[in-house]
């Protein structure tokens, strides 16, 4: 193994960040969502 590689694969990097990140959506229900977008609007 060379220096700069890692021990696990990049495919498998990949799957377990889309994973957290689908598990972070998903835990935002639709009336936070609005809040952020408002949020967001507002700090524009």
């Amino acid at each position: 193994m060379e220096e700069d590689e890692l021990p696990i694969s990049h495919a498998s990097v990949a799957k377990v960040i889309k994973t957290y990140r689908n598990r972070r959506l998903l835990a935002i229900n639709d009336h936070e969502w609005e809040f952020l977008r408002r949020v967001t609007q507002t700090k524009k």
